[in-house]
C-alpha cells in the first residue's frame, strides 16, 4: 500500500511543489493516510485525529498530536522500514542470482545456453533497477516525513498546518 502511495507522491508532484513546506507536506500526508487515519475539523476549529481500524484493530479510536506521533514512529515508520528491508533482501537475492548466471556463462561454451543466461541477466538487471528505484523512494520520503515529524511540537506544527488546509478546503 505504502509503496503504491509513495509512487503515485513523486509521480504527480510537480516541478511548483515545495517540499520544505509544511503545508504542502500536510496536504501530502492527508492523501497518503486517508486509510489509516483521517483529520476531520470540527465546529471550534479542532482537529479531530481518528486512526480507522485496520489489522488488528477492531474499532477506529481518537488520538491527540502524542497518540499521532506514537502512531507515526511505531505503525508508519517502521512499515516503511519493514518494506525498505524486504526490497533490499529481495534485491540481494537476485544480485546473488546474477553472479551465479554470470558465472554460469563464462562457464559453458554452448552458444543457446548463453544466450538463455544473458536474457536472463538482462531481465534481472532491470528488475534490479526497478527495486532500487523504489527502495530509494521509499527511503527518501521516509526521511523526509521524519525530518518534519521528529518531536512532539513538529507534529502540533503540522496538525495546524493540517487545520488550516481543512478549513481552507471544506
Amino acid at each position: 500500500m505504502w509503496i503504491k502511495r509513495i509512487n503515485e507522491y513523486y509521480e504527480n508532484s510537480s516541478e511548483y511543489d515545495n517540499n520544505g513546506l509544511y503545508l504542502h507536506l500536510a496536504i501530502n500526508l492527508i492523501n497518503m493516510f486517508k486509510d489509516r487515519i483521517s483529520f476531520d475539523v470540527d465546529d471550534d476549529c479542532n482537529v479531530c485525529i481518528k486512526i480507522i481500524k485496520y489489522g488488528d484493530m477492531d474499532d477506529d479510536f481518537e488520538v491527540d498530536q502524542e497518540g499521532l506521533l506514537f502512531w507515526l514512529q511505531f505503525t508508519f515508520h517502521k512499515e516503511l522500514i519493514d518494506i525498505i528491508l524486504s526490497l533490499k533482501q529481495k534485491f540481494l537475492s537476485i544480485q546473488d542470482t546474477n553472479k551465479k548466471l554470470n558465472n554460469d556463462a563464462n562457464m559453458t561454451m554452448d552458444e543457446s545456453k548463453q544466450t538463455t543466461i544473458k536474457s536472463s541477466l538482462e531481465k534481472n538487471n532491470k528488475e534490479l533497477e526497478a527495486l532500487s528505484m523504489i527502495m530509494n523512494k521509499v527511503d527518501t520520503y521516509r526521511r523526509m516525513v521524519f525530518s518534519f515529524l521528529r518531536d512532539k511540537d513538529s507534529v502540533e506544527k503540522m496538525v495546524d498546518h493540517i487545520r488550516i488546509y481543512k478549513e481552507q478546503s471544506d
